[in-house]
């Protein structure tokens, strides 16, 4: 749905937290679509609980600018492409993002450049596998790679970075009637597919391939906005993501099911050492992440 900041910088000695998880830097969860001019045009594509191809069509590209504390950091791509695994569609979701953070108190300056893909079955948009690889260089340099493969009831999860490499096999246990086991890069792509009403709640648990752990959390759909886009006004519905202390808000053309905007708060950042700090006291503000839809492309235009 998705990549983050906050974590890295919790486990690099600026202490936040992000979408991401444990020993990261920087990282943006996902979130895009696409189309060949950024355009707001009605178009009605029939939105079901199976992969729609109407939105996410074979070879679609979406480009978002990316955000941070409200500085333009770079931008992330992602595309949607249709595949076959041994007789069944599926839909490959890749992702890639260049941006740079600077800490707006400490100067600590970092290039981050992620890649990844997820792919889920079609009918039902169960995961597959997914992959993801980060790598941030600058006053803290590093990387780290993750893989998850999906089976019936369980998740075979490895880890690679500069300080060796491990795997575990994670169970799955349902805790709830109706469960739905997601991966955490499907999710705000996932959220189209439950037809806009106000006030409507989903519950799910996904599969944290940043950190090998499975989380609970709830979607919730809000009302309507009007949000301007490079220039123009799109009539969108509101979307949160609350899993575990990560919130995330969304905006999601009405029309098209595109995902126009995506903003988390990352987390409190505590300065101990801030100028006008007293005895005992730290100076702390909230890190926020943004993405804007920059153009969505269609295939063939």
């Amino acid at each position: 749905m998705f990549e983050s900041l906050a974590e890295y910088l919790k486990t690099q000695a600026l202490a936040v937290n992000i979408i991401d998880m444990k020993k990261t830097i920087p990282f943006l969860l996902a979130v895009l679509m696409l189309l060949i001019s950024v355009g707001c045009e009605p178009r009605s594509p029939s939105v079901k609980s199976s992969v729609d191809t109407t939105l996410y069509a074979d070879g679609t590209k979406a480009v978002y600018n990316v955000f941070i504390a409200g500085s333009h950091a770079g931008e992330m791509t992602y595309e949607f492409t249709h595949i076959d695994i041994d007789g069944s569609k599926a839909l490959k979701i890749s992702h890639e993002s260049d941006y740079t953070y600077i800490d707006p108190q400490t100067g600590i300056t970092q290039d981050i450049n992620s890649k990844g893909d997820v792919i889920v079955d079609f009918k039902n948009w169960k995961p597959i596998s997914s992959n993801h690889r980060l790598e941030w260089e600058g006053d803290i340099s590093g990387w780290q790679e993750t893989g998850s493969d999906y089976g019936d009831g369980f998740v075979s999860w490895i880890e690679k970075n500069p300080a060796g490499s491990g795997s575990q096999e994670i169970e799955f246990v349902e805790t709830f009637e109706g469960e739905e086991y997601l991966d955490e890069d499907e999710v705000v792509w996932h959220i189209p597919t439950l037809k806009y009403k106000p006030k409507k709640k989903k519950y799910f648990t996904y599969f944290s391939n940043r950190s090998g752990q499975p989380l609970q959390g709830v979607i919730t759909l809000g009302e309507e906005h009007d949000i301007a886009v490079s220039g123009d006004i799109c009539k969108t519905y509101g979307a949160g993501i609350a899993v575990n202390e990560f919130v995330l808000r969304l905006w999601f053309e009405i029309d098209t099911g595109r995902l126009i905007k995506y903003e988390q708060n990352q987390g409190y950042i505590a300065y101990p050492d801030a100028p006008d700090a007293t005895a005992g006291t730290v100076e702390t503000y909230v890190l926020s992440m943004t993405l804007t839809l920059k153009e969505w492309i269609e295939p063939n235009q």
